[in-house]
């Protein structure tokens, strides 16, 4: 990405006389000519460059009891192997792109309805926060919403924000048919595990509920102007997939550096 100091670089900043150790390679051989045809005499001028520097990356993790789902041997997402998965390959994707990274975790604490607007903001807030430009992914479930006032805060410093959507398919997308099947439930909060019959009214009550959720969730990404990437499997692969197909996107939108 292009910054504000003068250096090696691509695009023109500027000319400016010629002086002792500059590049001959830089000096702009029109220019020179105009300018000594004007003055009489033999006079240099190089052209001056905007240099380059490397997009700063920062990677919000969600550690929310929601993202402790679903354990590695049961046949759904499990939101711990695909956080893991994406962690690595932003972090190798940003040290291949000499960018500085930083993982950040947003851990709820009592008293603190929104840990991850609490997180975004505090990395904001922070000396120098996000410089513009800066590529700010956010990975999370984004069951207990969107931290719509702190993504624009972030939008407002020119960051770049992508969501990083981790929802499994079947049980927070959308909800299976299971009525009358005794499901053994969790409480994501205390781990304690109660038998449940749920009956199909409830099934219907229940998926039309999760396919509102993530309506309103995607929604709110669309008003903010936001790419989203959309995790729904753990496998490498298929995080890679995903990635892929968010960069893909932004390249056809000229949107990615």
């Amino acid at each position: 990405m292009r910054s504000s100091r003068r250096g090696p670089g691509v695009d023109l900043a500027g000319s400016r006389p010629y002086r002792p150790g500059d590049d001959f390679r830089l000096i702009d051989r029109h220019a020179s000519a105009r300018r000594s045809s004007i003055s009489g005499g033999d006079e240099l001028v190089v052209r001056e460059h905007l240099t380059e520097q490397a997009a700063r990356v920062a990677v919000v993790v969600d550690e929310g009891p929601t993202m402790a789902l679903f354990p590695a041997d049961l046949p759904w997402l499990s939101k711990p192997a695909a956080v893991s998965e994406a962690r690595a390959l932003l972090s190798e994707s940003a040290v291949l792109g000499r960018s500085p990274v930083e993982l950040v975790a947003a851990t709820p604490s009592a008293g603190t309805p929104d840990h991850l607007a609490v997180a975004v903001e505090a990395l904001l807030e922070r000396d120098r926060g996000l410089p513009a430009g800066s590529f700010l992914f956010v990975v999370s479930d984004f069951l207990s919403g969107v931290p719509e006032p702190a993504f624009r805060r972030a939008l407002e410093r020119r960051a770049d924000v992508v969501p990083v959507l981790v929802q499994d398919p079947t049980w927070e997308r959308s909800f299976p048919e299971v009525a009358g099947v005794l499901l053994l439930l969790a409480d994501p909060g205390t781990g304690r595990i109660r038998p449940t019959l749920l009956t199909r009214a409830e099934v219907e009550a229940r998926r039309a509920a999760n396919e509102a959720r993530l309506a309103s969730i995607l929604s709110r990404f669309e008003a903010l102007g936001l790419d989203w990437v959309n995790l729904g499997s753990s496998t490498a692969a298929a995080v890679h997939e995903a990635f892929s197909a968010w960069a893909a996107g932004r390249r056809r939108r000229g949107g990615l550096w």
